[in-house]
């Protein structure tokens, strides 16, 4: 396996290798441990960087109701650190 360190400063080096990414996976250790903060910082930069990049959350643990509907609070944190408002009906679970 190839590690890959990307430096978002070097602007030529950088883009060339996160375009040609497919995706990135944040994982951690346990709860708490900050993978969605993370996740949203790092979706942020890439946005920012006209990277066409979004967030994917296939399990959510703990969806409270909200108005009438689960919600998935990790998934729409990233939304929004992120600057994406999607229609309310893209997060009906």
């Amino acid at each position: 396996m190839r590690e890959s360190t990307i430096n978002l400063q070097d602007p030529v080096h950088s883009r060339k290798e996160i375009i040609n990414m497919r995706g990135v996976f944040v994982t951690g250790t346990g709860t708490e441990v900050g993978k969605t903060v993370t996740a949203a910082l790092l979706l942020k930069v890439l946005r920012d960087e006209g990277i066409s990049a979004f967030p994917v959350k296939p399990v959510q643990t703990g969806c409270p109701e909200i108005e009438g509907r689960l919600s998935a609070p990790d998934l729409e944190f990233s939304l929004r650190i992120a600057g994406l408002q999607p229609d309310a009906r893209m997060l009906d679970l």
